[in-house]
């Protein structure tokens, strides 16, 4: 499994702590085999919510897969998904799943609840 900093749990909750919550796509270079696509959502949502932040609720672990259920909260300050800016603080919750190998994100699926949060938006 590698150092502790490259242990699996270490590596998603730096994707919530340092990337999600601090915007530091460098950690996410560091943290994801191939940081592009995740890079680009991240800093396209990040910028219509850009005071979101992510808390980590439960984490299950199994050799190198983990699993993170979260909830988020921002304020909605620029057009989204066909969404006017509406200066609402909205909430959801999601999971994220990955395997982390040699302290990099190999693969990762995140369900979340962006039903709801579009519910918030209208």
């Amino acid at each position: 499994m590698g150092t502790p900093a490259s242990s699996p749990v270490i590596v998603l909750r730096r994707l919530f702590d340092e990337v999600w919550n601090g915007g530091d796509m460098d950690v996410a270079d560091s943290i994801f085999v191939d940081a592009a696509q995740a890079k680009a959502f991240i800093t396209g949502f990040r910028a219509c919510f850009p005071d979101i932040v992510h808390i980590v609720e439960e984490t299950v672990t199994e050799s190198d897969r983990v699993v993170i259920c979260w909830r988020a909260q921002g304020t909605h300050q620029k057009a989204w998904s066909g969404f006017a800016s509406t200066h609402r603080v909205v909430a959801f919750t999601g999971i994220t799943m990955a395997v982390v190998h040699d302290g990099k994100i190999q693969q990762h699926k995140t369900e979340w609840g962006k039903a709801s949060l579009l519910e918030q938006l209208r």
